[in-house]
């Protein structure tokens, strides 16, 4: 887990020596993930690329410079590389040995470098600290901090990035220390408090300088001075224990967000024991934290895109971006999606309005936000390839991808239906295979999975199952009596749930359940009036970056889903509900004369946790008698929902 976000902060506070336009450490010059004083356009075009190595750490720069951190793993090197901002052409790079540390996701550098002056500050996962010039690379200094202080690394090593005010450097690696920036001495340290993966905030507190520090158990706020203790606010729902988006500051409060259920809470130090304004569980930052622009809070709650007001209400939401990160601007928001898309969008309450988009990757994760420095977006991948991309001049904004396309008439939906139906082989096609065996490959890229086996069977009319198959290092951790750990979604033509030797069974919520049993229901479309109570086309959208009719599908059970067929072939592009899955199929290939979606990208429900499942082969064999089995726990679990609370 890399670092996640600085202040954001209503008026800004003393930052490191940087002109107008710089972003010369993580989040920026005044430390709140925002770009000030140069506009920026919403269109842009790429200027260079660069390789720098595996890692999350976003690019800082200053003064014409870009410096990056990355992780070369064939010689087990932290590289540190200074480039040409207008060129990118390379000016330095310095090396030293570094780890990999790829668990649960590929691994490399986590923290961000900055910048002051004549001077660049680094941070690795291992726990050292390094000073070098800017000019040329020299090392002007350094500390092993895990070894000086006794620090402890643990499961994903140090993430949070160097913090530079006040002419100090402030790092948090288990304690939170202060050092002088230009020596290096020490100045002081915090006793240890589990702050592993956020950057330390700059706050005042009644006039005070303090920096706030989000460790494993909650907030702690130290004097900027000496390092005394003033005021803490416990940040601990259970045992997965993953405080990784820095404190944002909202006038004179601290606005927290963790993952894993935590949720958000705006915590006031001001009056009396530090207490929570308000805390619900709207936005649950798992990496990237949010930015305060125009009113709002816009940040991802694990993996939907949302907008708070400062009321701790929701505003909007976007599904389809996977867990990605966010900076802005001038107005604007700069958001790069876990699967490479950067997007550029209005900050606004209001509503979610898209200016652009642009796909800059087609491999790895992007989990870091992108550097908005001088007019040029600087975005990267976990892989090491970094952008430069030029936003300078007023710009276009081009039209919102999700802008509807009027036309004079629309097709009938159940011209539609029956189009999609004839592609897919016909009502016999679907009849001859009762059964279906699927193998092929399934990953989360937006929390780093990398791909694994996974198993289907399908048994009409709506009987499913998914066993997926977990990658190292997990499947060592969830394996039960000397087996893998996988884990198994059952639809059993009634009932969802999951099979889980790790973490135990459970039902899904009833969203869920009702995605899966759509998503079981193979011959739906045969027969549509079965689970349909009525369809209507209401327009033609880009849905998928493909023109699609869009239809809207009442449901015999309650509630109503949106279907999206391609124009070009008239299959099924995708589908969409509110507390369901949204579905998009490609790659349609055919399997003894029925066409199958062999590219099914998912967002569930749950966060909208994006999955990507690839079909390798297809069978049509029975599935074996236990397939569809509840296990031991499910029947009590389906007797303790219908019995209801006590």
């Amino acid at each position: 887990m890399f670092s996640v976000a600085l202040a954001s902060v209503l008026v800004p506070l003393a930052a490191p020596s940087s002109g107008p336009g710089d972003w010369p450490q993580w989040r920026g010059a005044d430390g709140d993930g925002l770009s000030h004083g140069v506009a920026w356009a919403p269109e842009g075009t790429t200027r260079w690329t660069a390789e720098i190595g595996l890692g999350y750490s976003a690019a800082s720069v200053s003064g014409g410079r870009v410096v990056a951190f990355g992780f070369d793993a064939q010689r087990s090197l932290d590289v540190l590389r200074a480039f040409e901002l207008e060129t990118g052409k390379e000016l330095w790079k310095q090396e030293w040995p570094g780890e990999l540390r790829a668990n649960q996701h590929e691994g490399g550098t986590l923290s961000t470098p900055a910048i002051a002056g004549e001077n660049v500050y680094t941070s690795t996962s291992s726990g050292t600290l390094l000073c070098h010039r800017l000019s040329d690379g020299t090392l002007v200094w350094k500390h092993d901090l895990a070894a000086e202080h006794e620090l402890d690394p643990g499961y994903y090593g140090f993430a949070g990035s160097p913090l530079l005010v006040d002419g100090r450097v402030f790092v948090s690696c288990d304690r939170t220390l202060a050092f002088d920036a230009e020596s290096g001495a020490l100045a002081w340290k915090s006793e240890p408090g589990e702050a592993l993966y956020s950057t330390p905030a700059r706050f005042e507190l009644a006039g005070e300088p303090a920096v706030a520090v989000f460790g494993q158990r909650g907030l702690d706020l130290f004097a900027r001075a000496d390092g005394a203790p003033r005021g803490s606010f416990p940040f601990h729902k259970d045992e997965r224990l993953v405080n990784a988006a820095t404190p944002v500051v909202v006038g004179k409060h601290l606005f927290l967000s963790s993952a894993y259920e935590h949720g958000c809470a705006l915590v006031d130090f001001t009056s009396g024991p530090a207490h929570a304004l308000w805390e619900n569980k709207l936005m649950r930052n798992k990496m990237a934290g949010c930015v305060q622009l125009e009113g709002g809070l816009f940040g991802f709650d694990e993996s939907v895109l949302k907008c708070l007001d400062l009321e701790g209400q929701e505003r909007w939401r976007l599904r389809g971006l996977g867990s990605g990160a966010i900076s802005g601007g001038d107005g604007k928001l700069a958001i790069l999606s876990s699967g490479g898309e950067l997007v550029v969008a209005k900050a606004s309450v209001d509503a979610f309005q898209e200016l652009s988009r642009s796909a800059l990757f087609e491999e790895g994760v992007c989990w870091t936000p992108p550097t908005i420095a001088g007019g040029r977006i600087l975005a990267r991948n976990n892989r090491g390839t970094l952008v430069c991309r030029d936003h300078r001049g007023g710009g276009k904004a081009s039209a919102p991808a999700s802008a509807q396309a009027t036309v004079a008439e629309l097709p009938e939906a159940s011209t539609l239906v029956a189009a999609h139906l004839a592609a897919l082989g016909g009502a016999e096609a679907l009849a001859k295979h009762p059964t279906l065996h699927v193998q092929g490959t399934y990953e989360q890229r937006s929390v780093g999975f990398v791909p694994a086996p996974y198993e289907l069977w399908y048994a009409a009319p709506d009987k499913r199952r998914v066993d997926i198959q977990l990658p190292p290092p997990l499947d060592e951790m969830f394996a039960k009596d000397g087996v893998p750990g996988h884990i198994s979604r059952v639809h059993d033509g009634s009932a969802t749930f999951e099979l889980n030797a790790y973490r135990g069974d459970k039902l899904y919520t009833p969203g869920e359940e009702r995605e899966e049993g759509a998503a079981a229901r193979l011959t739906a479309l045969a027969d549509w009036n079965a689970l349909y109570a009525e369809l209507t086309t209401d327009a033609r959208v880009e849905f998928d970056e493909r023109p699609c009719w869009r239809v809207t599908a009442t449901l015999r059970s309650g509630g109503a889903r949106t279907l999206y067929f391609d124009v070009a072939t008239g299959l099924l592009a995708g589908r969409e509900a509110e507390n369901e899955a949204l579905a998009i199929y490609r790659n349609y290939r055919s399997f003894d004369g029925l066409l199958l979606p062999t590219y099914q990208r998912v967002f569930r429900p749950d966060g909208g946790i994006e999955e990507l499942f690839k079909i390798g082969t297809v069978d049509f064999t029975a599935p074996p008698q236990t397939t569809f089995a509840r296990g031991e726990k499910v029947p009590a679990l389906l007797a303790e929902r219908t019995a209801g609370p006590r």
